[in-house]
């Protein structure tokens, strides 16, 4: 049983501590998972800035031999920051503004599909804004 056990980790990759406690190593992040029985543990970190790549290992420390133990250095990259959401575009039909719910766009980011604004259909409120036909039928 390990009377420490957690991970190092870091933006920079860096060498092996060997004996040496995590807050004493190179890697300026510590997670401690505190002192558990043999087999695997795992640490969730959030927050981490996007497209960065991140070094770490895993260390135990075993109190009756005295002795820090790290594992292999291995590293991961966070996805890059979504974008935010486009803006409302604006039409003017006259003398009428319309926004739309949705811009129109090439592609996305996945360049895959194209969206386009195919027809706006004005829809009068008023009575006052309806032409009358001629009654004649002309």
């Amino acid at each position: 049983m390990a009377d420490r056990k957690g991970f190092v980790w870091d933006t920079t990759s860096r060498s092996d501590p060997t004996n040496t406690s995590p807050e004493a190593s190179d890697y300026s992040n510590v997670e401690d998972v505190g002192v558990l029985a043999n087999g695997a543990y795992a640490v969730a970190i959030s927050s981490l800035p996007g497209s960065t790549t991140h070094y770490f290992r895993a260390f135990g420390y075993d109190e009756s031999e005295t002795q820090y133990i790290y594992g292999s250095e291995l590293s991961f990259t966070t996805f890059a920051p979504a974008p935010p959401p486009p803006e409302p575009e604006s039409y003017t039909i006259g003398e009428k503004e319309i926004k739309t719910k949705w811009p129109i766009v090439e592609g996305n980011q996945f360049g895959t599909t194209k969206t386009h604004l195919k027809k706006i259909h004005l829809v009068p409120t008023k009575q006052s804004n309806i032409k009358k036909r001629n009654q004649t039928g002309l």
